[in-house]
This record gives structure tokens, sequence and C-alpha cells, in this order.
């Protein structure tokens, strides 16, 4: 078990060197991760290093407890880091698409964004981020809430980097 919890390891930090080396790698690993959003950072990129298509992540556990799914025979399950406890060790999750339902089985909702949102989700950002009335293209209004949360929170990430890497080059 600790060589395939080595292997992983090297897999994570393949994975995450190869996601941050082009903004074209970046967009790809983030459409994965709003898969899988409940998900911690380390667990995203193991994710979308084993299964970059993934619609829906559990647990087996949660698959047949919950959601009353049923893992299907022969389905390999996607290998996630866990050093929470004392020793180190994979557990497993399984793709929406690995599964089958159940008697009185759920399949989880998946919300995408259509043509039909983008009126009332722009009127959302409008009204809560105060931004112009004017605003008519959902990508200026994403791109004015970014710059705005980056400029409101700037000082206080500069300070945390300071700290973090004081005596660094």
């Amino acid at each position: 078990m600790a060589s395939k919890f080595q292997a992983m390891t090297g897999l994570f930090q393949y994975t995450n060197k190869e996601i941050t080396s082009n903004p074209y790698r970046w967009m790809s690993f983030l459409n994965t991760a709003a898969s899988v959003y409940k998900y911690s950072f380390n667990e995203q990129v193991m994710i979308y290093a084993q299964r970059p298509d993934t619609i829906a992540c559990a647990s087996l556990e949660i698959w047949n407890e919950k959601m009353n799914r049923w893992v299907n025979r022969g389905a390999t399950g996607i290998a996630l880091l866990d050093d929470s406890g004392t020793r180190q060790r994979l557990k497993y999750v399984f793709d929406l698409r690995d599964t089958h339902l159940g008697v009185n089985g759920r399949t989880p909702f998946i919300w995408r964004m259509q043509e039909h949102h983008t009126e009332p989700v722009l009127q959302h950002l409008i009204d809560t981020y105060d931004l112009d009335p004017d605003t008519y293209l959902l990508h200026n209004a994403l791109m004015e809430i970014a710059r705005n949360s980056v400029l409101d929170n700037m000082d206080d990430y500069f300070s945390d980097f300071r700290t973090s890497v004081k005596g660094s080059f």
C-alpha cells in the first residue's frame, strides 16, 4: 500500500506542475474542479489527474447509503490522498457514471449554465455586487466582480505573502 500511496503522491506532484504550467491546462483543470467543488484543492487535483471528465464524485458509502445508487461492478475508484489520520492512506471516490440507480435511488442535480440563465444571473450579480446597471454582458460583470474582490483583499494577501516568504529569495 505504501508504494501505491507514493505513486499517487508522485501523480499529484506531476499533475500540480502540469496544470500550473500554462493557462490552457489551468482552465482545463478548472472545468473539472467546478464539477467537484466540494472537494479540497488537493483532492480536485487528484480527481483531475485520474478522471478529468468527472461529472460528480462521492464515496462508495455516500452513493450506496444516501443516494441509493450502486457502484458498477468492475468500476475503478479515483484515489485520493488522505493524510488526516496517524498514517497516510488512500481513499476512493467514484464518478456518477460509475453508478446505477437502486430502488428509490436519486440522481444528483447537476446544474449547467444555459442561455436562458444568462439574464437572471446577470441581474442577480448587478443587484448583489452593486454593479453598473448598464452592464449587459455576463463576462463583463464577472470580470468586474473579480477585479473588485482582488482590490478589496490585495493588502491582506500581500501581508500574508510577506510573512510566509520572509527570508526567502
